[in-house]
């Protein structure tokens, strides 16, 4: 829908007819323009809402209001798929109801009218479609759904254009550029200017008034717009953590999420199969299954920011690995959504009879399904429970409407369950090129930062060959991406071959760990101590701490942990700043056979030094 939904929008700004403004939305669809999509999903669930306020004023007993809250609670969890955001490979691109399709686009070539009319009536068909939008529902709610839902979202969406000044940028510049396209169709020079300059005022009109001043400067430059479609980026990621900020989290994975879903591309055709799995099954466990970097963690925290679900993650860089530390966590944000009090939670949960039966409690609360999101099975410390109890006391039974999603590596963990479950594995070749998508949207992104836009023109590449040369090279693996790309940014990567770059990885740690000059072992003790203590402490370490352990001067810890400050969190406890791996994937380069031989690391020598600095505390 999200197509159509821009088609009355792009007609309404430039005034072309409704067939041209279709294709100009169908290509800004395909883009994945996040700020539009963001708002249109915002736009959608607030017409849902004054739908459900209606609807429920009009209800005539009390068990068909209960009905009509159910409904309405479902177009709002359906909302991606509504719009489009989440049922094609292409995403948004889809028509709204491929029997629709040819329809609506013969109604494109008409008035803007018509297509109103037609795309409503599309959408109606749809929602009579599902039992749980409007099949069999009160006569009160399809009234007002077919008078208000579509027309409810272009309102709101309005509105959003006209008060949100970063989304008014992103639409203005795309109907500027259309209506010079436009313009150039026409045979004389003239011609063509008063067409644009007519166009150009629609947008004006279409718009709001007050934004005179931002079409006032017509001739920005190049980079000027760049920094437009920069600064819109922005914005977006600064409500996304107002978003993380919302959340019943604790404080510490609010923080995670922040990180896990900056930058975050793509990944429909995961979100696409845990829904449609979800949908088919009354309960159980869908697990993401991938190597290091491929983004599963990301993915997860994705999905939890957008869904605002229960979530846990396992990090074994920060100490978060033992089974006792999920379940006081995951026990109180359970205990939270039921309305139990938290002091009714035991203290030191020993097995998984508290969380079964909260499980139980917060099922019966829930008035959708009940999700609880857990990050990196692979890192759980399984010497922490019972050898023969499931991973972290999950229970191999789940009561209906309670779902798992899991995220780890490929390795065998202990999981008996006797629920339906499924797993995606991120790296199957059914996926490739899903994968592929994803890393060449994040690497076109990218290209828009100054720092990366004269890269490119350096290392005598078009936009499309940094994007396609990078993606092949970083084996689609999303850590990677985040590496190189901040490297280029940082003006650390200094070759202009852009054929030097690594390949994968941990070809990439290899080829960092030369250039840090990390082999001379004559000037590197105090490097490799650092990081060998940050390795093996495997809980955030203050730099105080560090050089107690290390004996090394405090500047020269700072110092340390400076050079690799890409490779490291930092985090504030008790206003002391402290720091751990970003990624394990990182530690496991460390923990290398090859690498600990060249580096002439004892792994046994620098557990010593840290047990002799914590006896310490104890005499």
């Amino acid at each position: 829908m999200i197509v159509e939904i821009l088609t009355m929008v792009g007609g309404a700004l430039i005034g072309v007819p409704v067939q041209e403004a279709h294709d100009w939305a169908k290509r800004k669809a395909r883009r994945s323009d996040e700020l539009v999509e963001h708002a249109l999903v915002e736009s959608f669930l607030e017409s849902v809402g004054s739908l459900a306020d209606q609807a429920v004023r009009n209800g005539a007993t009390g068990q068909e209001r209960a009905d009509v809250r159910s409904r309405c609670r479902a177009l709002r969890n359906d909302a991606l798929t509504l719009l489009g955001l989440a049922s094609s490979q292409e995403g948004s691109a889809e028509p709204l109801l491929p029997m629709a399709g040819d329809a609506l686009l013969q109604t494109a070539r008409q008035s803007g009218e018509e297509f109103s009319r037609a795309v409503n009536d599309a959408l109606m068909a749809r929602l009579r479609s599902s039992p749980s939008w409007l099949g069999d529902a009160p006569e009160s709610l399809v009234a007002a759904a077919r008078t208000q839902l579509l027309a409810g979202t272009l309102a709101a969406f309005r509105r959003r254009a006209t008060d949100d000044e970063g989304l008014f940028r992103a639409l203005m510049l795309d109907a500027a550029a259309l209506a010079g396209y436009q313009a150039t169709q026409s045979s004389h020079r003239s011609d063509r200017l008063e067409d644009f300059g007519l166009r150009l005022d629609n947008v004006v009109r279409g718009l709001a008034q007050q934004h005179d001043a931002l079409l006032a400067s017509a001739d920005e430059t190049h980079e000027e717009l760049q920094s437009i479609r920069l600064a819109a980026l922005a914005l977006l990621a600064r409500q996304r953590d107002a978003d993380i900020a919302q959340l019943p989290l604790p404080q510490r994975f609010r923080s995670l999420l922040s990180e896990k879903c900056r930058d975050f591309v793509g990944r429909g055709f995961v979100y696409r199969e845990l829904e449609s799995w979800m949908a088919a099954n009354p309960c159980g466990y869908f697990t993401v299954r991938a190597d290091p970097g491929m983004g599963k963690s990301a993915v997860l925290a994705n999905y939890v920011r957008r869904t605002g679900c229960i979530a846990y993650f396992n990090q074994r860089s920060c100490g978060l690995t033992r089974a006792s530390q999920f379940l006081e966590s995951i026990c109180h944000q359970l205990a939270e959504r039921s309305g139990v009090p938290r002091q009714a939670v035991p203290d030191n949960l020993q097995d998984g009879g508290t969380f079964a039966e909260l499980l139980d409690e917060a099922s019966s609360h829930s008035e959708g399904p009940l999700v609880l999101a857990v990050d990196a099975l692979d890192e759980v410390d399984l010497s922490s429970q019972d050898r023969t109890a499931n991973i972290l006391y999950l229970p191999s039974q789940l009561p209906q409407g309670v779902y798992v999603l899991l995220t780890k590596r490929d390795v065998p963990l202990p999981l008996a369950a006797e629920v339906p479950s499924n797993t995606l594995d991120l790296m199957g070749l059914q996926y490739r090129s899903e994968n592929i998508a994803d890393a060449r949207e994040y690497l076109d992104r990218s290209a828009d930062t100054p720092a990366v836009a004269n890269w490119i023109r350096e290392s005598g590449l078009t936009r499309e060959g940094y994007v396609h040369h990078l993606a092949q090279r970083s084996q689609a693996n999303f850590m990677y991406l985040r590496h190189v790309v901040a490297d280029i940014t940082a003006g650390r990567w200094t070759h202009s071959d852009p054929d030097v770059l690594p390949t994968g990885l941990q070809d990439y740690y290899a080829n960092h760990w030369r250039v840090m000059d990390m082999e001379n072992m004559s000037t590197q003790k105090e490097k490799l101590e650092v990081l060998y203590v940050l390795l093996e402490y495997q809980e955030p370490v203050s730099i105080r701490l560090l050089s107690e352990i290390t004996g090394e001067q405090a500047t020269t810890v700072a110092w340390v942990l400076k050079e690799w400050n890409q490779f490291l969190r930092r985090e504030t406890v008790g206003g002391e700043s402290r720091f751990s791996f970003y990624h394990e994937s990182f530690a496991d380069f460390l923990r290398r056979e090859d690498i600990l031989e060249a580096s002439r690391i004892d792994l046994a020598e620098i557990n010593e030094m840290i047990s002799l600095r914590l006896l310490q505390d104890f005499e």
